[in-house]
């Protein structure tokens, strides 16, 4: 289960990361609402200006590597797609045995490793521009720069940044290693022996 919901998400925001790569260089940077950045902010006006500056600094960041991320991100969509698709013919298994499944699921699990660790160090660089613009920006308020507050909260989001990617990287890491075994190929085989017989019985 935690293969299909992973693989589904990745490949949903994969694609949805292709679409801005793909759009970046004519997006244009949003109106923030005063009334919603008011309800937590001790300086609308600053944050709100953050907000603009932070979303500028990511565009003009993804703008940079935009053939490179529409790359990485197709190859990401394509290879989690991949193991969506294995993952639900394992439990539905027609026209392929399942130990040919798991080997397909564990290369697709290892592309997908690979494309989102180089997704991940660019979704990191683009946050270090766009925290960093943002900070500046909060750095000028009075009201906002207290106790190192700024300091704090770039610091908490580029932390999610990093964990979130480490996260998501080992989990298709431990399910290339799983499915990739061959111990576990000889369960599925074991299954579609079992299966194969049981169809030739009712025959």
């Amino acid at each position: 289960m935690l293969t299909l919901v992973l693989a589904m998400l990745v490949s949903f925001g994969a694609s949805q990361g292709a679409a801005m790569a793909w759009n970046a260089p004519e997006m244009s940077v949003p109106d923030v609402d005063l009334d919603s950045v008011s309800a937590f902010s001790p300086d609308p006006e600053v944050m709100k200006e953050a907000f603009r500056a932070g979303f500028r600094a990511e565009l003009a960041s993804i703008a940079g590597m935009r053939s490179a991320r529409l790359v990485i991100l197709i190859g990401l969509s394509i290879a989690s797609g991949l193991v969506l698709v294995a993952a639900l013919r394992l439990r539905w298994a027609f026209g392929i045995s399942r130990e040919q499944l798991t080997g397909l699921l564990a290369k697709a699990a290892l592309a997908t490793t690979i494309f989102r660790t180089m997704d991940g160090a660019q979704m990191f660089a683009t946050e270090l521009r766009a925290t960093g613009a943002r900070a500046e920006v909060m750095m000028t308020s009075t009201a906002m720069n207290v106790d190192q507050t700024v300091e704090a909260v770039t610091f908490f989001f580029r932390a999610v940044n990093l964990s979130f990617t480490v996260f998501v990287v080992f989990c298709f890491f431990l399910m290339w290693r799983y499915f990739g075994s061959p111990r576990v190929a000889a369960e599925f085989a074991k299954i579609d022996a079992a299966e194969s017989a049981t169809r030739s019985d009712d025959e």
